[in-house]
């Protein structure tokens, strides 16, 4: 069975959600005579999905719920909670050779960590003269080891990318769940984790990007003018993109929306301006937004969109509510 499937059934077996059948496996699994350590191996470069946190947190709130107690008094053996502390232990040491692979990890890092703040842009050169362009509120981590044996990025938010070309190195952005893996190019990468996608977009060159889960592994091979656009639980879909739309914040610092709906309007209003928006009072909340703003105060666009969706806006420390007329 591929260890993807024993890595699903692990984490099923710990919260107790195996069906009996599962179960079953789970056990012939650990009995097999092999040694076990064969398996702890139960996530390769491209299937690491970077929830290292998440699965962390699950791994402490099981331990804590159960809160096993020891007796000194002989009893029989548990073998399911053998089994299920088994599990656990497993998933951990995966946990470990995920963090220290690919230096993503929340509790361990060793490099560089470059952030923005709101409404910030952030040119960085890297060690071998490419250079990233960091957007507002974004996070890039550049490992210690950065172009000994390869070149690995691992960005939070948006960034593009000025590659500088090395053969033998391979140029490899994670974000998400993906990989961007390029030799000499440029491209944009747009992962912020509140939109729930991610977009590569391709200006130069060409690149190869991969969907990296626990249950699937696809790809595509992007050239000039093409993007790709990977939602969540969804497959690839490659589209062709105009410089305004998708590097407009890059070049002439342009927030700029197409057909957008009020989440990602918002949330593009939150990271440039740095407030928060509560829209609860509003009716109408099935926007489409076309349109550019370059470089307006927030005033400015809260009347533009006032006018367009037929609302009134107030700001009260740092949150502006949104209302119907």
């Amino acid at each position: 069975m591929p260890n993807i499937k024993i890595k699903n059934l692990l984490e099923k077996y710990i919260h107790g959600t195996c069906t009996p059948e599962e179960e079953k496996y789970v056990h012939e699994w650990f009995d097999q005579d092999e040694d076990i350590t064969e398996n702890q191996n139960l996530l390769s470069q491209e299937e690491c999905t970077f929830k290292e946190e998440k699965i962390w947190n699950n791994l402490q709130l099981t331990v804590l719920n159960n809160n096993p107690s020891f007796s000194t008094k002989k009893k029989s053996i548990n073998y399911s909670q053998i089994y299920k502390y088994a599990a656990i232990i497993i998933m951990f040491l995966a946990l470990i050779f995920e963090i220290n692979s690919y230096g993503n990890g929340a509790f361990w890092w060793n490099g560089d960590r470059y952030t923005t703040a709101y409404g910030e842009i952030k040119e960085i050169s890297l060690k071998d003269g490419s250079v990233v362009t960091l957007n507002s509120m974004s996070e890039l981590k550049v490992p210690n080891n950065y172009e000994k044996s390869n070149r690995e990025l691992f960005l939070t938010g948006e960034a593009y990318f000025k590659v500088k070309k090395n053969t033998d190195k391979p140029f490899i952005v994670y974000a998400n769940d993906i990989s961007t893996t390029a030799l000499g190019t440029e491209f944009n990468v747009s992962a912020y984790v509140e939109d729930n996608k991610t977009i590569v977009s391709l200006k130069k060159g060409k690149v190869e990007v991969k969907e990296l889960t626990l249950n699937t592994s696809s790809e595509v091979i992007l050239n000039p003018g093409e993007e790709v656009l990977i939602q969540q639980n969804q497959t690839l879909t490659k589209s062709t993109f105009s410089d305004t739309e998708r590097l407009g914040w890059k070049v002439e610092h342009l927030l700029v929306f197409k057909d957008a709906n009020i989440e990602e309007v918002l949330g593009k209003l939150r990271r440039h301006y740095g407030v928060k928006f509560n829209y609860s009072g509003l009716q109408n909340k099935q926007w489409k937004l076309t349109g550019e703003f370059k470089e307006q105060s927030l005033n400015d666009v809260l009347e533009s969109l006032s006018f367009n969706y037929n609302m009134q806006y107030e700001i009260r420390k740092g949150e502006v509510i949104l209302f119907d007329k």
